[in-house]
């Protein structure tokens, strides 16, 4: 082998090892920039799965406290409807001891209201057995008004037996169901049983808080 030979062959030998050399370094740039990029990747994956994360928290917060909003919001109207359907039924029985002298038409329209009143009442209560108690009671406060204006005669008193049934059944209705959006679910059962006995043993109930108060 002559020297252009070998000067041919250390120069081939020199580019191939530089071409060699060149294509390591570039494939260990490559992979350096595949396994940064990925690295990256992940941690931008991480980032976006952690603000996903953290907008449906958000998100659900938002919800729940909206519903609670609501729910509190219509609690509120609930107690309103619930105050102005007791003084209105309220009102009406009180009504009574003033107009039952007046005549039928006069009882008739009293009842109405009343009857209105304790059933926009009943549509915002859950305990039925007090709905039925105080369902009963527009007709009963009636049947009391028309029993003691016939009771009356143009001289005789005012204060007949069957008015007193009437001022005292109407007391104690307003005195009782005034009080029910006050009370709690005992009380509000108590205060149907005094009802039920004003209503159905008036004479004997009454007797019994004179004798109380005496």
């Amino acid at each position: 082998m002559n020297s252009d030979e070998i000067w041919l062959l250390q120069l081939w030998s020199g580019v191939f090892g530089a071409a060699i050399s060149a294509v390591l370094a570039a494939g260990v740039a490559i992979l350096v920039v595949t396994l940064t990029n990925k690295h990256q990747t992940t941690l931008s994956q991480k980032a976006i799965d952690e603000q996903r994360r953290l907008a449906e928290v958000a998100l659900e917060e938002q919800k729940r406290q909206f519903e609670l909003t609501l729910k509190r919001q219509s609690e509120e109207a609930r107690q309103d409807r619930l105050r102005l359907a007791v003084h209105d039924a309220v009102a009406a029985a009180d009504d009574v001891a003033i107009e039952y002298d007046k005549g039928l038409d006069a009882i008739d329209a009293i009842l109405q209201r009343m009857r209105s009143a304790v059933f926009r009442w009943s549509t915002e209560v859950s305990d039925r057995n007090a709905v039925k108690e105080v369902m009963r009671w527009p007709h009963h406060t009636a049947n009391l008004a028309i029993a003691a204006a016939k009771s009356l005669t143009p001289d005789g008193p005012r204060n007949t037996p069957e008015f007193e049934r009437l001022i005292f059944s109407t007391e104690t209705f307003i005195s009782l169901f005034s009080a029910i959006p006050r009370q709690g679910d005992a009380e509000t059962i108590r205060g149907m049983k005094l009802l039920a006995q004003a209503r159905k043993h008036p004479d004997a109930l009454a007797a019994a808080f004179e004798a109380r108060g005496k």
